[in-house]
């Protein structure tokens, strides 16, 4: 995998014109990550939609969340510790994914002293 400059996605994120509807769904093929953070980096993450495998990472969170609290249902189990732990367990799991997966420094090359010397 081809590693870009360094700020380079920072610089694709924050251009108005990659962010739809009220800055809900962004979509830029230039970034190759496909979780990326929301505009408001509290708020969580999101998918780039203009990434080929955003549409297969949104069934597979769908999948992730229903299957096992389906299961759950099917056993009888709504109302136990075992579903609240299912949850936290798949919220924790999603979020962890996100995290590392909308990181830049698996695809931006490393920042250089020079660079670290003019940003200070």
């Amino acid at each position: 995998m081809k590693r870009l400059p360094h700020g380079t996605l920072e610089r694709l994120w924050k251009e108005p014109r990659h962010w739809r509807f009220y800055f809900n769904f962004y979509h830029c093929q230039e970034d190759p990550r496909f979780i990326v953070p929301k505009r408001n980096p509290w708020f969580g993450w999101t998918l780039n939609f203009g990434h080929r495998s955003a549409w297969v990472a949104l069934f597979v969170v769908l999948l992730c969340i229903t299957l096992p609290l389906l299961y759950l249902v099917n056993v009888g189990q709504i109302n136990t510790w075992l579903w609240f732990g299912a949850v936290v367990g798949i919220v924790v799991l999603i979020s962890a994914s996100c995290w590392f997966l909308a990181s830049p420094s698996r695809h931006e090359e490393a920042e250089t002293q020079d660079e670290k010397m003019s940003r200070d």
